[in-house]
């Protein structure tokens, strides 16, 4: 992957209306945090997804997903049982 340039990222930079560094040494703090998260993309689009089903939700929505997430009203008895 080619390296990111001090031009490419004063650009992205003025494109997401966020302030140019300060100096040479956040300059290049933010061109390799810029390139990590570029690795990081690469590897995630090499992912073969094949035959994945597409997310739908960020939590889980089957039924024993739902029941672990219910508090009855057990649950919250023993709970307030310990305030005082």
């Amino acid at each position: 992957m080619p390296e990111t340039t001090q031009k490419q990222l004063h650009h992205l930079l003025r494109l997401s209306a966020l302030p140019l560094p300060t100096s040479l040494a956040e300059e290049s703090r933010m061109i390799s945090d810029l390139q990590s998260q570029l690795q990081f993309v690469k590897a995630i689009q090499e992912v073969d997804t094949e035959g994945v089903e597409p997310l739908v939700a960020l939590r889980d929505e089957t039924e024993e997903g739902e029941k672990e997430g219910t508090i009855g009203l057990e649950e919250m008895r023993g709970e307030l049982e310990k305030e005082e």
